[in-house]
């Protein structure tokens, strides 16, 4: 598993461990700085500032200017819309050559992206709205204005707001699902604290919710994410419904994948201030669809039928008709548009 931090993570790491010394520098004075870089790491910084597509003085200073920002000193929202920009498209792995795929018709040229000014001024409401609706982030972050990227949605105590996720999936990709579930397990857990902590014993251990969902735009492949609850394992109702959802998943053979973070990616991912492309990104596998199976290899085995029983009772049952009988769902273009509760035949 990696334990990663960014650019301007690990420097802000270096400044804060660092001794204070007194600047001799005034407020608002020009300086001009020479750095002596070995050629190990000049060629690191030409390969980073290759990647995204701007000079190596210019990779520098949005380096700085990220660890600026995120030191509690006044920062300038204008250069953390440049920031946030590169770092969206550098999160789901797409080429700065190809970064206008994703952007308006006509609203830059590829060489303008080596320039800051002209994505600050490219970047007005319309526009981010268009990026953002592509990657599922609110725009309001990638403006500078808010701290979290994503929105959190909820099933919990609802669980046909998620289960009507999947169907609709089906329904627009013809009758086939790419959603996958993602189940974040915290670091150092196993299942067989899970099933102490169950009982009420152990350790709390809180699991999070997250959709997958692969979209192709302008014939360019990306992972999007979708934030739903984090729920307490130790308390049965909210294990009761991560556990309809699975059994949901497990009876239409959708993907479940149970994702363990390190430590320092899953506070990332508590704070709510971290791409869930970069948290997912910095996982290890966890099994955890077995505590679905109606098999001995089910650790909490014995609760198997509650959750059953527990998932006709919350009004799943119908969904998985309209999974195996999409054609008997009478209000298809409803049920796309989030109009209406799926009526069948």
């Amino acid at each position: 598993m990696k334990n990663l931090l960014s650019y301007p993570e690990l420097l802000l790491h270096l400044i804060k461990t660092a001794p204070k010394t007194k600047s001799t520098i005034k407020n608002n004075e020009r300086v001009t700085t020479s750095i002596r870089l070995t050629p190990e790491i000049r060629a690191w910084v030409k390969e980073q500032s290759l990647h995204l597509g701007i000079s190596i003085q210019d990779f520098i200073l949005l380096i700085l200017k990220g660890v600026w920002s995120s030191s509690n000193l006044p920062s300038n929202d204008l250069d953390l819309i440049v920031l946030r920009f590169f770092q969206l498209f550098q999160a789901h792995n797409i080429n700065t050559a190809d970064i206008l795929n994703f952007l308006p018709e006509g609203v830059m040229e590829r060489s303008d992206l080596k320039e800051p000014d002209k994505i600050i001024n490219m970047m007005n409401d319309s526009v981010a709205n268009h990026i953002c609706n592509h990657f599922n982030i609110q725009a309001s972050w990638l403006k500078g204005c808010s701290e979290y990227p994503h929105m959190r949605k909820t099933f919990y105590k609802q669980l046909p707001s998620i289960l009507k996720e999947f169907v609709k999936d089906k329904l627009i990709n013809r009758f086939t699902v790419s959603t996958e579930l993602i189940i974040l397990v915290p670091p150092d857990v196993s299942l067989e604290q899970m099933n102490v902590c169950r009982k009420g014993e152990g350790n709390e251990i809180n699991l999070a919710v997250i959709l997958k969902r692969p979209k192709n735009i302008n014939g360019i492949t990306i992972n999007t994410y979708e934030l739903w609850d984090e729920l307490p394992w130790s308390y049965w109702r909210s294990r009761h419904h991560i556990k309809a959802l699975m059994y949901f998943c497990e009876k239409n053979r959708i993907y479940i994948d149970g994702r363990q973070a390190s430590k320092s990616t899953y506070n990332s991912f508590v704070s709510g201030k971290k791409l869930l492309a970069e948290c997912i990104e910095n996982t290890s596998r966890f099994y955890l669809e077995e505590l679905v199976w109606d098999d001995d290899r089910n650790t909490e085995l014995d609760e198997l039928k509650i959750i059953i029983q527990y998932f006709d009772l919350q009004k799943g049952t119908p969904y998985l008709k309209m999974m195996s009988e999409p054609y008997s769902i009478i209000n298809k273009e409803d049920v796309i548009n989030d109009m209406d509760v799926p009526k069948l035949k």
